[in-house]
C-alpha cells in the first residue's frame, strides 16, 4: 500500500482527474478533493439540503468536477479553487450516477426519480429530460460523444446525445443495472447488474442513425443529423 487517505465518513465513490494531479472522494457528508502526490486534502465541497453523495466525475480537462447525491442535489465546483461554479436543480430523487461529455460542454445525470437529464456545463441550463418506467442507476457518455448509455432496472437505454431520442433499449438484465461502459474506440457497450452478470452489446448504431436521417429528410431539417452524424449527406434525402 502506498498511502492511506483518513477520510473520516464512508466513501460512496472516488475518481482520479484524468491530469492525476487530484482524487476526488465522494462520502455520506458530502466530497472532497485531495493532492494525489501529498495526501493533503484540499477542499470539501458541500451541496446545501445534500449529505451522501453517490458521484463525483471530473470535467476531460481536469479543472472542473461535478457531484451528485441524495434528494437530486449536484453541482460543479472549480478543481484548483474550490468554488462553487453551477447548482444543477431539477431532479427530484437521488442521483446515482453522472457523466460529462468528451468535449466537456455537457453532463449527463440519471437518477432514482426515473430520469435521465443533460445539462450544459456553463450555464448549468437544463437542455432535456429523457422519462424512464424505471429508476435509473448508471450512465456513460460515448467517446465520439455522439451516444448515451444509462442503466436501470434490467434494461440499457441508448440516446442520440443531440436530441435527446432514445434509439435503443437493451434487454438482458433481470436487476438493476449499477454500471453501463462504453470501449474507447465505442464499438462495444458494457453493463454490469445486480443479477450477477456482465453483458457485452456491440454498438452498432447504423440502423438507429438511419432512423435519425429518416426524421431529419420527413422534417426537412438537417440541422440535428448534421450535429449527430458529421460527414452525413444531406443529398440522400429522397426528393
Amino acid at each position: 500500500m502506498l498511502q492511506s487517505l483518513n477520510n473520516r465518513a464512508a466513501v460512496y465513490d472516488t475518481a482520479w482527474s484524468p491530469n492525476g494531479r487530484w482524487l476526488a472522494v465522494g462520502t455520506k457528508s458530502g466530497a472532497r478533493i485531495w493532492d494525489a502526490a501529498t495526501g493533503q486534502a484540499l477542499h470539501e465541497l458541500r451541496i446545501e439540503g445534500a449529505g451522501v453523495i453517490h458521484s463525483v466525475v471530473w470535467s476531460p480537462n481536469s479543472q472542473k468536477l461535478a457531484i451528485g447525491g441524495i434528494f437530486g442535489r449536484a453541482g460543479i465546483w472549480d478543481a484548483a479553487t474550490g468554488k462553487l461554479l453551477r447548482q444543477l436543480n431539477g431532479h427530484t430523487s437521488t442521483i446515482w450516477a453522472l457523466a460529462w461529455s468528451p468535449d466537456g460542454t455537457r453532463i449527463v445525470s440519471a437518477s432514482v426519480d426515473k430520469t435521465v437529464r443533460v445539462w450544459d456545463t456553463e450555464t448549468g441550463e437544463l437542455l432535456y429530460v429523457i422519462a424512464q418506467p424505471y429508476q435509473l442507476f448508471s450512465t456513460a457518455w460515448s467517446s465520439d460523444g455522439r451516444w448515451i448509455a444509462a442503466g436501470g432496472w434490467g434494461e440499457v437505454v441508448v440516446i442520440e446525445a443531440t436530441s435527446g431520442s432514445v434509439v435503443r433499449r437493451l434487454r438482458a438484465h433481470a436487476q438493476p443495472i449499477e454500471a453501463v461502459a462504453w470501449s474507447p474506440d465505442g464499438s462495444v457497450l458494457l453493463s454490469g447488474g445486480d443479477d450477477g452478470t456482465v453483458r457485452f452489446w456491440l454498438s452498432d448504431l447504423s440502423s438507429a442513425t438511419a432512423a435519425i436521417e429518416r426524421r431529419a429528410c420527413a422534417a426537412n431539417d438537417d440541422s440535428a443529423i448534421r450535429q449527430a452524424v458529421p460527414n452525413w449527406d444531406w443529398r440522400g434525402c429522397a426528393r
